[in-house]
């Protein structure tokens, strides 16, 4: 094969290396390229109007109004995405800085997040703050130390149960009823509440 091909730049098929464009290649181009044109100067009537009396603008010469009309049309659509253009690359650029930016604050969080400095040591401290300190901590820790849940054994203490749940059923019935019972209790300490 030859490396000049014989290929139209708008041809459908121009991408295969194998295709040389003939006659009816260039047959169905010439029709695409007159439908654009019709298309396009049907649109360009509808909306256009004459910038100068507001009219909407009309001549005489058909091929020629339309050749004007497409030429015009093919360079406005050139100015139009050059502009669009302009505006994506724009967009994009804006969007890599502010990627960067965001890129920057989720690698390295600030030291004052963490209360720290730039080079990773912590504020210093005055040593009267820090005396004040270990002496609030000491005062909790006596005073932590000072109340217990836990209940301590009473030796002197009658026991009267079994277990721990029996002796908590019997503080119970001594608050409800203790006060007429102290008389039987005494007695029976005493002996003399038993019969002969």
């Amino acid at each position: 094969m030859s490396d000049k091909r014989r290929v139209h730049p708008n041809c459908g098929n121009g991408s295969n290396p194998y295709h040389e464009c003939s006659k009816y290649c260039f047959k169905i181009i010439a029709e695409i390229k007159k439908q654009m044109i019709k298309a396009e100067t049907r649109v360009l009537q509808a909306n256009t109007v004459d910038e100068r009396d507001g009219v909407e603008s009309h001549s005489d010469d058909g091929e020629d109004s339309t050749r004007e009309e497409s030429g015009n049309l093919i360079r406005g659509r050139k100015r139009k995405l050059f502009e669009l253009r302009l505006k994506m690359n724009e967009a994009r650029k804006a969007n890599q800085s502010a990627m960067v930016v965001e890129k920057k604050k989720t690698e390295a969080p600030t030291a004052e997040c963490r209360g720290m400095s730039k080079y990773g040591k912590a504020p210093k401290s005055s040593d009267d703050k820090i005396e004040r300190m270990v002496k609030e901590l000491k005062d909790r820790y006596e005073k932590r130390q000072s109340f217990s849940r836990r209940r301590k054994f009473h030796e002197e203490k009658d026991i009267d149960s079994i277990n721990d749940r029996n002796e908590h059923f019997n503080k119970k019935i001594e608050r409800a009823f203790g006060k007429y019972t102290l008389e039987i209790k005494n007695s029976l300490e005493r002996g003399t509440a038993l019969p002969d």
